[in-house]
């Protein structure tokens, strides 16, 4: 029991240490002793501008890491992420609809209803394609949602090339940002995210172990995989509909974070499941931070960092899996 809290003050003090970071760093650094006594343009800089895109950033890649963890679990696929099952690029491609001139709403708050039928979308058409191939291997897994990713993505660049005027926002869906900030959205998404991530905590991790185990094992433990299975999707369409609304499609946190977790801290699921969230969220915020710094005043996109660290974690994984 130790160990644990150890390790949440670990990831208690790492997150205030990225937050610290993402406050102080920018085109305006703001020293830590001006935090005491901020003048009317620091309050504004930080209150306006930096600290919505950190509980953006802290929301999104917590949400994302979390997807991963449960993904990973249920399907027991070491290599499950919702960006490359083309589970993100689905709730992309809906979310970019919302700017079509024939279907455009007034509402932001509709951006997450949207982002989660697509998210629905894309993981029905992954299961029907395993279905149709009578084939469940990672490998399958992999090209299938490749194929869903490479789809979804293209959909989304023919409505960016009808819709030239808001050419901006779609970029935005496609390379992930933190930039676009709605308070009302963000208020919304951490509202729905407690309740979804309390109903995981409490109702489902248990059932979450015990499928990752084999089918057979979980059976006669009295789990109905099949079911569970399907319950752990649909949850995670939820959270991915969510993150993707606020930050748009963001690469590889989903794969990278839960393995980085397995490899610092305990196996206990529950712990592993907060420690994924945080350890996201913390990570989001350091990309961001970094996209918005180190090529200023030009900003890169979030996906381009998450990638540079992900696409060779991928490859080290895959490798790992050789016999797939």
């Amino acid at each position: 029991m130790k160990k644990y809290y150890l390790h949440g003050f670990f990831l208690v003090c790492l997150l205030l240490i990225s937050i610290l970071i993402g406050l102080y760093f920018g085109a305006v650094k703001i020293p830590f002793l001006h935090f005491l006594h901020l003048s009317t343009t620091e309050k504004q800089i930080i209150f306006e501008l930096r600290l919505p895109r950190i509980l953006t950033a802290f929301l999104a890649g917590g949400l994302l890491a979390v997807s991963g963890f449960i993904l990973q679990s249920s399907l027991k696929n070491p290599l499950a992420d919702p960006y490359i099952l083309g589970i993100s690029s689905g709730a992309g491609f809906f979310i970019s609809l919302t700017f079509f001139p024939v279907l455009i709403f007034s509402s932001i708050l509709l951006l997450p209803v949207f982002s989660f039928l697509g998210a629905l979308l894309s993981i029905f058409i992954l299961f029907t394609m395993l279905k149709l191939l009578n084939n469940y291997s990672i490998l399958y897994f992999i090209l299938i949602g490749i194929i869903i990713n490479s789809f979804f993505s293209a959909l989304t660049i023919f409505v960016l090339f009808f819709n030239n005027k808001v050419s901006e926002n779609i970029l935005f869906i496609l390379m992930g940002s933190c930039e676009k900030l709605s308070v009302p959205l963000i208020g919304v998404s951490y509202f729905i995210s407690f309740i979804v991530l309390i109903f995981i905590y409490v109702c489902f991790l248990k059932k979450l172990n015990i499928m990752s185990q084999s089918d057979e094992v979980a059976h006669s433990l009295g789990v109905n995989v099949v079911r569970d299975r399907k319950i752990a999707i649909f949850l995670v369409s939820i959270l991915i509909a969510i993150a993707v609304s606020i930050a748009g499609m963001i690469g590889f946190v989903g794969l990278v974070v839960p393995h980085i977790c397995r490899l610092i801290f305990t196996h206990n699921v529950k712990f592993l499941f907060i420690a994924s969230f945080f350890m996201g969220g913390i990570f989001l915020i350091i990309s961001d931070t970094l996209c918005r710094t180190l090529f200023y005043p030009l900003e890169l996109p979030i996906g381009v960092i998450t990638s540079f660290i992900g696409a060779p974690f991928f490859l080290w994984l895959l490798l790992q899996k050789k016999n797939i």
